[in-house]
C-alpha cells in the first residue's frame, strides 16, 4: 500500500496483557497517540489506529489491538486482515 510517492509502513501491535504494546505505539509514532498505563491488567479495550508523517517523508500506520483479541490470533494471517479491516474503516 502507498500514498502517492510516499512509502507506507503498517505496524499493527499484538503481545500479552500489560507488556507496553500502547507505549510502543507511542514511541513509534512519536506522541501520545494511544492510551497507555502501568496497569498489568493492559488498558487497551478495542481496536485503534493512529498515522504519522516521518521526517522523510513516508507515512506509518500504527493499529493497536486490545487484550481480548490476543488468544484469538492463531495465525500470522490475522494481524494482517485486522489491519487492513482497520485501516480501510479509517
Amino acid at each position: 500500500m502507498s500514498s502517492g510517492s510516499n512509502p507506507v509502513k503498517n505496524i499493527v501491535l499484538v503481545g500479552r496483557i500489560g507488556n507496553g504494546k500502547s507505549a510502543t505505539g507511542n514511541s513509534l509514532l512519536k506522541q501520545e497517540a494511544f492510551r497507555s498505563d502501568t496497569q498489568p491488567t493492559g488498558v487497551t479495550i478495542k481496536c485503534q489506529a493512529f498515522r504519522a508523517l516521518t521526517k522523510n517523508g513516508s507515512i506509518i500506520n500504527v493499529i493497536d489491538t486490545p487484550v481480548e483479541m490476543v488468544p484469538r490470533l492463531t495465525s500470522i494471517r490475522k494481524p494482517r486482515e485486522l489491519a487492513i479491516r482497520r485501516l480501510h474503516s479509517s
